[in-house]
């Protein structure tokens, strides 16, 4: 009777450990499964970000230079060249002395990005952002029309990008501006 119950208990305890080692394995099965699924994760985030570095996306103002007139409206235009990317959000932050020009309007009646966000001009400050709810990818899309009047003589005034200017993917949501290009007038 003692061999019976001896028995009993160890087949118990054969099958107790049987058990515990498919659970083992399981968990070590899912442990994979999770560590893999994490590390593909990685690899895409990482892609992504390698992505941005590579761009060539450029904003630019048009023309590059030019005589200028005094006390003649000037008119330039801000282009965005997406670079084969797709994008749904430009902000052209610019610059332009104000002791040589007076600001006297955007218009964005004609850009590519039918959202209106910000459109403010003044104290040698620009700023222009727009969206598209409809991913644009394009190598000259009009951002907007800015028009200054030159009101001292200049053998060169800058208008250029500020630092915060971006170009956000429609993709990845980042910024993923590369490149500006600035004017240099002169005003006669």
């Amino acid at each position: 009777m003692v061999n019976k119950s001896k028995n009993k208990k160890s087949k118990e305890s054969e099958t107790m450990i049987k058990w515990l080692k498919s659970l083992l394995l399981v968990l070590i099965f899912i442990f994979i499964g999770v560590l893999i699924s994490y590390l593909v994760l990685l690899v895409n985030v990482d892609t992504n970000d390698h992505n941005t570095t590579t761009s060539k996306v450029t904003l630019s103002v048009t023309p590059l230079s030019e005589k200028l007139s005094l006390n003649q409206d000037f008119t330039f235009n801000v282009y965005v060249d997406t670079d084969n990317q797709s994008v749904n959000v430009v902000t052209a932050k610019l610059n332009y002395p104000s002791d040589k020009f007076e600001f006297v309007n955007i218009d964005t009646s004609e850009s590519e990005f039918g959202v209106q966000a910000v459109s403010t001009g003044g104290s040698g400050n620009i700023e222009i952002t727009r969206g598209s709810v409809t991913p644009i990818n394009s190598t000259n899309a009009l951002v907007g029309k800015v028009t200054l009047k030159p009101i001292v003589s200049s053998e060169k005034a800058i208008i250029g990008f500020t630092s915060s200017a971006n170009v956000i993917s429609s993709t990845t949501n980042t910024n993923i501006l590369n490149k500006t290009i600035n004017g240099s007038f002169s005003i006669l």
